[in-house]
């Protein structure tokens, strides 16, 4: 019997293929979380110091790092709620439009392997956090950010299109038709 492909690994070589496995043969009804985790915790540790700031201007390490625990919880939470609760159902209902068959957890599994790409970004955020960096977006390489970006959303693409049995037109359609809600709210919010 072949051993099961570790998405962590096959998921940069070979993607479809990961996809077409994950769905098939593990996890279609249940959410496979830790990407979702790790993309939290490092949503925490972007917006721990604003949020330290707001109390302290020159706080003490260890309301630093109690600041980064309880950002990173928050941010866990708000990064399931989004991409693995609400954008998933998002995706289903207009993927239905155009007879996709994904269902809602399908959808959150998609996401959370196309986050997988992100967990290089926690490294780096880490690694700023140990010399004692803030660990900000801002202090992040803007090229390794952008490479990480476009390889996510390729995965985000691939993986909706296996997921809906869509082409990756209509896939990249899904995905921009569910995204149009919360760039509504953003620009109604900015102005």
């Amino acid at each position: 019997m072949p051993s099961k492909p570790n998405p962590y690994l096959t998921i940069w070589t070979k993607p479809r293929s990961t996809f077409e496995s994950f769905f098939y043969e593990r996890f279609s009804q249940s959410t496979y979380g830790l990407p979702f985790i790790i993309y939290g915790i490092s949503f925490g540790l972007n917006m721990g110091p604003e949020i330290y700031l707001l109390f302290d201007v020159n706080p003490e390490p260890q309301y630093k790092l109690l600041t980064y625990v309880l950002t990173s919880l928050v941010g866990v939470g708000a990064t399931y709620l989004i991409l693995g609760i609400l954008n998933p159902w998002l995706m289903n209902l207009i993927g239905k439009i155009w007879k996709g068959e994904a269902s809602t957890s399908e959808l959150a599994n998609v996401h959370s392997l196309a986050g997988i790409p992100f967990c290089l970004m926690l490294t780096y955020q880490l690694f700023l956090l140990l010399i004692r960096a803030e660990p900000t977006l801002a202090n992040i390489n803007a090229g390794f950010q952008y490479v990480l970006w476009i390889v996510g959303f390729r995965l985000l693409v691939i993986g909706v299109s296996v997921a809906q049995k869509f082409s990756y037109g209509m896939a990249l359609l899904n995905i921009l038709m569910a995204y149009l809600p919360y760039v509504i709210i953003r620009l109604s919010l900015g102005s």
